[in-house]
């Protein structure tokens, strides 16, 4: 089955727990603090693989955790880092950071080659241990630090096939049968709208070149907006450089006129993304083996041929007639198309990345905390404070006092008084509650 949107759920590793210990040996009265620091967590970073093609395997896992780091122990023996979590992808999957909260996505990466890695989540960082917290004044502290907590973070990944050239046209143009006829791709083929469900990638070798082509499923009047398969497969388009145009001599439905169908066609490209129609197309005018060849037909066809051509709208190389069964006109055309692609294989792609997203992040100043009352219950917020938090021993009554030092002089106790905090009044840090004591 192909997928190409998904998303998933990843958490980096803790860091692991300083340790408090003291040195302990026969005949040696005074051994002194040796509590190792914690090692640090694991990093989650997506990786490109070639031999990846879609996005169902996380269908079946879409919660991924790296290892937390390893606690460390007395005799100044540090923990081991956790290991780091390498999640495969397909090429072509662009990485986006999803907001669970106001719904909407940051863009974080592009996977565009082989190995391709990107680090998505930062583990945290090991505790120190308590031999660190020794100084002249204090030479037996009973203070460690917890591991810093891993990252949480949902992401969204979108796959946009990397192919050279894009089949386009509607349903039941030929675009199977063409691709089926030129390269060695197998596409269902049959004679009913929408045979192709998922996108079929096909390989041209013509020569010394090898083109990679993509069968965008058929779309309808209105797939912009979503009508048929729509939004699903247009996105596939947008990396290529060089569309094939596939129109029915026979017309779809009731249109019979071939340069009706070209506009509509490129119609919906322009209304989905203004920038597609200024990619350069080949026309190519299918079933040919079909086509009643007398001067008035001949005619007509030749009038609407030119129609498509001088149409400035539109970046149009060439036009050709072919049948994909007979292999009618195939050879001049692949002949064309070995010509033309040596130039356009130099021409720099415009990032459709930056079409569609801005990913240049507005740079926000973030403050340490904040305060916030909610029923009588003082709420204190920010990652900073959060972290210190959650990373403070509150068993060890040194390790308390250090903490209301750390929040005094942050003017944590300053911004509770402004709220008007009374003694005994209940305080929430992340998960820590805690009583209001002056």
């Amino acid at each position: 089955m192909f997928l190409d949107i998904v998303k998933i759920f990843v958490k980096s590793g803790k860091g692991g727990d300083g340790c408090i210990s003291f040195h302990k040996e026969k005949y040696v009265e005074f051994g002194g603090p040796d509590g190792g620091n914690g090692g640090k967590g694991g990093d989650v970073y997506i990786i490109g693989d070639k031999n990846y093609q879609t996005l169902y395997d996380f269908t079946r896992n879409r919660h991924f955790e790296a290892k937390d780091g390893a606690h460390g122990k007395g005799s100044n023996k540090n923990g081991k880092n956790g290991e780091n979590l390498y999640i495969k992808v397909p090429l072509g999957t662009q990485i986006f950071i999803y907001n669970d909260e106001d719904k909407t996505k940051t863009f974080k990466a592009d996977i565009l080659k082989h190995e391709d890695k990107v680090k998505v989540a930062s583990g945290g960082i090991g505790g120190r241990g308590n031999a660190t917290f020794k100084t002249h004044n204090r030479t037996a502290p009973r203070i460690a630090q917890r591991g810093e907590p891993g990252e949480v973070l949902s992401l969204i990944f979108e796959l946009k096939l990397i192919a050279n050239i894009g089949l386009l046209g509607y349903p039941n143009a030929g675009k199977s049968t063409f691709l089926s006829s030129t390269t060695k791709a197998k596409p269902k083929i049959a004679d009913y709208p929408f045979t192709t469900l998922s996108p079929n990638l096909g390989v041209i070798e013509y020569y010394d070149q090898r083109f990679i082509i993509a069968d965008i499923p058929g779309i309808v009047e209105g797939a912009y907006k979503g009508v048929g398969l729509g939004l699903d497969f247009l996105r596939h388009i947008e990396r290529t450089k060089l569309l094939f145009h596939l129109l029915d001599i026979n017309g779809y439905e009731n249109e019979t006129n071939i340069y009706n169908n070209f506009t509509k066609m490129n119609k919906e490209l322009y209304l989905y993304n203004q920038k597609l129609v200024n990619k350069k197309q080949i026309v190519l005018i299918t079933k040919m083996d079909t086509f009643v060849e007398n001067k008035k037909n001949r005619k007509e066809l030749d009038k609407l041929k030119n129609k498509i051509k001088i149409d400035k709208k539109f970046k149009i190389l060439e036009i050709f007639e072919i049948s994909s069964l007979s292999k009618l006109g195939i050879d001049e055309f692949l002949k064309y198309v070995y010509k033309i692609m040596k130039v356009i294989e130099t021409e720099k792609v415009e990032n459709d990345i930056l079409n569609n997203y801005n990913n240049i992040p507005e740079i926000k100043y973030e403050s340490d905390f904040k305060v916030e009352k909610i029923n009588d219950i003082f709420y204190i917020k920010g990652k900073k404070i959060e972290k210190i938090t959650a990373m403070t021993y509150l068993e060890e009554p040194e390790a308390i006092i250090r903490f209301q030092n750390i929040l005094k002089k942050m003017g944590v106790e300053t911004e509770l008084k402004k709220h008007g905090i009374n003694e005994g009044d209940l305080i929430i840090i992340g998960d820590y509650k805690f009583n209001y004591v002056e």
